[in-house]
């Protein structure tokens, strides 16, 4: 579809990314897949470099990934075990189902699992399922303004010669529960982990 067909939201969204000014879109597509929500995809290319942006309707970026040249295949859905819908629209009612890929990389030590991007109550969330397919974790960005007052605390006191760069929350089936932090010093990053009473995790 042309560029300017795209819903509003996600226009806004593109012009507010790091892709507007520097990469130049390449093609527009408009994604209907049975089972999933409609996902809208911007190609846009530098130089060698060739990126696909997946948006939702409502403008939200669900990821980023190298353009492979084989779309056809990036395309096809992944179909769900009922395990796994049952599971999603028990604990996320009324969630929206957007993608779902399954770890084909040996050396990833998440490999075999499936990740299921929703969202829920207007929320990107990632859903990771073991290669079993029990639940192993959800996880969602928060902006610093959502983080308790305690884990901002331990950034500002531990952490305070570092800028934040990226913040998201994750809880697991083994019930641990924290924000990721990522933090950043000219080139060096650091990531840490701190639960909701102050405690920074391993």
């Amino acid at each position: 579809i042309p560029l300017s067909a795209l819903p509003q939201e996600i226009q806004a969204s593109f012009e507010n990314s790091e892709y507007y000014l520097t990469w130049k879109v390449d093609d527009v597509d408009k994604l209907e897949r049975d089972g999933f929500e409609i996902i809208y995809v911007i190609e846009v290319e530098k130089q060698n470099q060739e990126v696909d942006l997946h948006y939702s309707a409502n403008g939200t970026l669900i990821k980023s990934i190298v353009d492979t040249d084989n779309d056809e295949d990036e395309y096809l859905p992944v179909q769900l075990t009922e395990a796994i819908k049952n599971f999603i629209y028990k604990n996320y009612s009324n969630a929206l189902i957007m993608e779902v890929d399954i770890e084909n990389d040996r050396n990833d030590k998440y490999y075999g699992y499936t990740e299921v991007d929703i969202i829920h109550n207007r929320i990107h969330k990632e859903i990771l399922f073991d290669s079993n397919g029990n639940w192993y974790s959800t996880s969602w960005e928060v902006h610093k303004n959502e983080l308790p007052e305690t884990v901002r605390n331990v950034i500002e006191k531990q952490y305070k010669e570092y800028n934040l760069d990226d913040a998201e929350y994750i809880e697991k089936a083994n019930d641990t529960k924290y924000y990721r932090i990522d933090l950043e010093l000219g080139e060096t990053d650091l990531t840490v982990n701190i639960d909701s009473n102050g405690n920074v995790i391993p």
